[in-house]
């Protein structure tokens, strides 16, 4: 059995701005996946430069497991998101530290079969301003977090050659509050992804990959806490 556990330290510097009405998925979006794939740049991560950490990417990644191996990362993400109220001149500091973990199982049970579990966190946000900012009417707290489970099965016709698919089961958890407004839900979705890893000679390896995606809207409560009695319904949708 091979076991392997890699680590990596990522520090992250964030900015937001309000341009218009739209929310973009990209800004929620999480590639620290695998921590060898992160130290390449991510250069490569669908044809495996992330060894088997790259079933992030893509499930063929599996194919690269001779006998049983277990891979994980983990990355420490100190944002940086600090602003001036225009009207008061007060400083707000809404970053926060946080921690991305993923876990990585392959085992070849058949010299043509494989199976494995990928954990990791694709999309996810948090940013915190104090009870006592001049802005907690409008925010407190702003939360995503979600976590994928996708169990994996590859088969290999020949040893250049993998073919896998993974069942992708998606938690997601989100909270939005402020000093008026209490709003959390959450919600498991299912999607799927399927790849494919060639290598045509030696020192060469193609991946690709399909993902497709899931369903994250969001339904919860929440209560006004100016009326102390109210509740609402809240939706959030990717």
């Amino acid at each position: 059995m091979k076991m392997r556990i890699l680590c990596v330290l990522a520090a992250g510097v964030a900015a937001a701005a309000v341009t218009s009405d739209t929310a973009h998925a990209g800004a929620f979006a999480l590639k620290e996946r695998s921590a060898k794939a992160q130290g390449l740049s991510f250069a490569g991560a669908t044809a495996g430069s992330g060894g088997l950490q790259s079933m992030g990417f893509n499930p063929a990644a599996i194919g690269l497991v001779e006998d049983a191996e277990i891979s994980g990362g983990l990355s420490l993400i100190q944002p940086i998101a600090d602003g001036v109220v225009n009207t008061t001149g007060e400083s707000v500091d809404a970053d926060r530290f946080a921690g991305l973990a993923n876990s990585y199982v392959g085992y070849r049970f058949d010299p043509d079969f494989l199976v494995g579990l990928a954990l990791y966190t694709p999309f996810g946000l948090v940013t915190k301003y104090e009870q006592t900012s001049a802005v907690a009417n409008d925010a407190l707290t702003s939360k995503l977090q979600t976590f994928v489970f996708a169990p994996t099965f590859a088969y290999q016709p020949d040893p250049s050659l993998t073919l896998a698919f993974s069942g992708n089961v998606i938690y997601a958890d989100a909270r939005l509050t402020s000093g008026l407004l209490n709003l959390e839900g959450d919600r498991v979705s299912a999607g799927f992804s399927a790849g494919v890893l060639w290598k045509p000679f030696p020192g060469t390896q193609i991946g690709a990959a399909y993902d497709n995606g899931y369903d994250l809207t969001l339904l919860g409560t929440g209560t006004f806490s100016q009326t102390g009695a109210g509740a609402v319904a809240a939706a959030a949708g990717n």
